[in-house]
């Protein structure tokens, strides 16, 4: 896995709503759309409108494509880089059981791992570790896995009962799922808090697991008591043009590897360590293409802003600046809703810069204890 980035912290201003002129610049920065497709988009009021490309970054696991030439796959990049972020690792393979397993203690005494059962069946790993009233589960994007908050996780145990899971497909959990979906992820979510019957639970979803966490807030609503997203959930209310999906669709299937190699290479910080966006490429575009189309297929239809309005509980997102996030959209969907913004780091910022991420983090619980949504800065 990639390893630990150390670099300067910067100083983290709140986001702002982008305008037009910004997002279509983001929008066809590097990107060759094909014009019948960026007519239909720009139809739509360009990025900053409810129609606006910009807020795929709310639909798909990653952020533009910065100036990378897509040859033939014009948006395969643009739709994961405005989203969440995409795969990481891919699925160890493990025999599929239905029974959940006692926690098993390993050489830290303070680490348990162990599995539970989905609402089909499916088992989910978890590991657990520290303790503490308030419980921190952390919910990884698409086709990674719970070692991507591995930098997260010694810290933030000193204070906090820190829990990681391997959604459906992914790392050690089961692969035997009829349908892949963000409801089904959800459930695994809920599955692994109710076995171990956690009573005080923040959600943290990088990606992908921003939606998934949105669903899992609203199945849990006498156990969770906030969400933090990680680079995602940009902007909720943005619908994408069909055709511009089906596109993209069409480019996963027609060569999965190929595409994903590129979305992935799209999302390095200029900053990033040697060998680092390789790491995470070698591990994501080895993911089963199967299920990895399936669970990318939903973001072109899935309702964020539904999803996110039912939430009663304060949401607060951790993104990078490589894309603005629209705070007065997502404030009209959810008034509680807040963002941090961190400078010089890609969309694996929790790994990228970790000690500053797990500061900003620690800020915003210790926010929430105090009845604050955002502590400010200093």
């Amino acid at each position: 896995m990639p390893g630990d980035l150390k670099k300067k912290a910067n100083s983290v201003p709140q986001a702002s709503s982008p305008s037009v002129e910004e997002q279509n610049r983001l929008l066809t920065q590097g990107f060759p759309v094909e014009p019948e497709l960026q007519r239909k988009v720009g139809e739509k009021g360009g990025l900053a409108s409810p129609g606006g490309l910009m807020s795929i970054w709310n639909r798909l696991p990653s952020r533009p494509l910065a100036s990378l030439p897509l040859s033939g796959l014009p948006l395969a990049g643009l739709l994961f880089a405005l989203l969440l972020t995409p795969a990481c690792q891919p699925p160890a393979e493990s025999p599929e059981t239905s029974l959940e397993s006692e926690p098993e203690l390993v050489a830290d005494p303070y680490l348990t791992v162990g599995t539970a059962t989905s609402a089909d069946g499916l088992s989910v790993a978890y590991s657990t570790r520290g303790g503490g009233a308030t419980t921190l589960v952390f919910i990884h994007g698409w086709s990674c896995d719970r070692t991507y908050w591995s930098e997260q996780i010694d810290d933030l145990a000193r204070d906090y009962r820190v829990v990681t899971l391997d959604l459906g497909g992914h790392g050690d959990s089961g692969e035997d799922r009829q349908e892949w979906t963000f409801a089904s992820l959800a459930e695994d979510v809920r599955a692994v808090v109710e076995h171990l019957d956690l009573q005080r639970v923040v959600l943290v979803g990088h990606s992908m697991g921003g939606p998934v966490g949105l669903l899992a807030a609203a199945m849990l609503p006498s156990r969770v008591v906030g969400m933090v997203g990680v680079d995602t959930l940009h902007d909720v209310t943005f619908e994408f043009p069909p055709e511009v999906w089906q596109q993209l669709l069409a480019s996963y299937d027609k060569d999965f590897k190929g595409t994903c190699g590129e979305m992935v290479r799209s999302m390095a910080s200029p900053t990033a360590e040697p060998g680092f966006m390789e790491q995470i490429e070698a591990d994501m575009c080895s993911a089963p293409p199967t299920i990895a189309v399936a669970l990318f297929s939903r973001f072109g239809d899935f309702d964020f802003s539904a999803a996110m309005a039912a939430v009663q509980v304060p949401i607060t997102v951790i993104n990078a600046a490589t894309n603005p996030t629209n705070l007065v959209a997502n404030r009209e969907v959810s008034p509680q809703f807040e963002a941090i913004i961190m400078e010089q780091v890609g969309h694996f910022l929790m790994m990228e810069q970790p000690e500053e991420f797990n500061q900003h983090l620690r800020k915003v619980l210790e926010g929430w204890e105090q009845g604050d949504p955002v502590p400010p800065e200093g």
